[in-house]
């Protein structure tokens, strides 16, 4: 699920801190989602998955992750009406935050990247359109 780092600067040319900051903003507050997200969906807590997957939502949009942005979306759809197909949508959530953060840490230099491989997807870190 690539984050598009150069579209996003490109779309703020005259703006580049205010990348930096997003970026800084989501690993700071996202550190414990992706554990979060698996807790929640070990207890079956459907509704808190919604809420968390809304959220994720608008970061993954406002990173110009698209494919996480979608899954963020299928994931909160997904637990309406307390429907346990959302677990496993929220399970794959949490693969898909742990390589968003991976890319902000790198894009930052803060710490190293996860592996292209983590579970069941490969994600990847893309500057291209």
């Amino acid at each position: 699920m690539p984050c598009r780092w150069t579209a996003k600067d490109s779309r703020l040319p005259r703006r580049p801190e205010f990348v930096e900051r997003l970026a800084r903003l989501v690993i700071a507050s996202g550190a414990e989602t992706p554990a979060r997200l698996r807790r929640l969906a070990a207890a079956g807590n459907l509704e808190q998955i919604g809420r968390e997957a809304r959220t994720l939502k608008g970061v993954a949009g406002n990173l110009m992750a698209g494919e996480a942005a979608d899954l963020a979306l299928r994931t909160q759809l997904g637990t309406r009406g307390n429907d346990p197909g959302g677990i496993p949508l929220a399970l794959e959530l949490a693969v898909a935050t742990d390589h968003l953060l991976a890319a902000g840490s790198e894009r930052l230099g803060v710490i190293p990247p996860l592996p292209d491989s983590v579970g069941e997807r490969t994600l990847a870190v893309s500057d291209g359109p």
